[in-house]
């Protein structure tokens, strides 16, 4: 009778074991053909940019019209090699990339805005030193200013302090120039705080909130 009992189980398991892949393999084969995806209005995923040897780091991402010809760029961190790059859009579809100012340590966040009011777009980069956990102050506020078309020189506003995850522009005190707003992730210690304009890249530090654990900014 036990012996019985188990055949049947083994029938069961092994019946529910071929339909699951008889279900699987069917449904893999229904799968919506591009074209009528796009149709659709569904989002396919488009690889662009420079291939990649294993897997890359990319700790931030933003939208922008970096070269100003009218179509959305690209902007990333690259967290493995230490470097902020561009995928231009040099035409509809056409995508180029390649880095831009020089190496930044741990960079977690890019955002843009145009800093010395010239006209064209700087670029502000949250640096944490190193991405992993670490208690050290090694975190720096870097802009990148973009001294000629798509020329860009790292100018240092900030080094030595808790690890930066965020850079934001803004007007901040209403006198007619853009301050920074600065989230120090830190470790244990942190803060969120603003950076005073001065004016020719120099930025006095008010502390807001003395916590570490700041994201955004």
């Amino acid at each position: 009778m036990r012996s019985a009992l188990l055949l049947v189980a083994t029938l069961l398991v092994t019946t529910a074991c071929y339909q699951e892949k008889e279900s699987s393999s069917s449904s893999s084969s229904q799968l919506i053909p591009e074209s009528k995806a796009l149709k659709m209005g569904a989002f396919l995923p488009t690889p662009i940019g420079d291939p990649v040897e294993g897997r890359p780091w990319i700790t931030d991402l933003t939208t922008t019209d970096l070269d100003n010809n009218g179509l959305m760029d690209i902007l990333l961190c690259e967290g493995r090699f230490n470097e902020v790059r561009v995928i231009l859009q040099t035409a509809p579809g056409i995508f180029a990339e390649r880095q831009i100012g020089e190496t930044i340590e741990g960079p977690v966040h890019v955002a843009t805005a145009d800093m010395d009011g010239d006209g064209d777009l700087d670029v502000l980069v949250a640096s944490m030193g190193v991405v992993f956990p670490n208690p050290l102050e090694i975190g720096a506020v870097v802009i990148l200013e973009q001294v000629g078309k798509l020329e860009f020189k790292n100018r240092i506003i900030a080094s030595k302090v808790h690890r930066v995850t965020d850079v934001q522009a803004g007007d901040l005190d209403g006198d007619g120039d853009l301050d920074l707003s600065v989230a120090k992730f830190g470790y244990d210690q942190g803060e969120t705080c603003w950076m005073e304009n001065q004016g020719n890249w120099k930025f006095s530090t008010h502390t807001l909130h003395p916590f570490s654990g700041a994201i955004h900014a």
